[in-house]
């Protein structure tokens, strides 16, 4: 995650749902997350800051296990 100025988003929260169950991760200082374990399966993510509006990305879809970089 990084702000308009290229800047890592630290601490914002990402989280998920796998069934009735909710994975979440917090960025680190370069503004990377992984949530795991995450099943094959399709995916919306909420990414919520206390500095930044919240974000929801509808339909990442998952294909098995490996590294997914998304972009908006």
């Amino acid at each position: 995650m990084v702000d308009s100025e290229d800047q890592p988003i630290i601490g914002a929260y990402a989280s998920t749902y796998v069934g009735s169950n909710m994975r979440w991760a917090v960025t680190n200082l370069d503004g990377y997350f992984t949530i795991r374990p995450l099943p094959v399966g399709t995916y919306d993510l909420t990414i919520t800051s206390s500095s930044f509006d919240t974000i929801k990305l509808v339909g990442i879809k998952v294909k098995g296990d490996g590294i997914f970089f998304l972009k908006n």
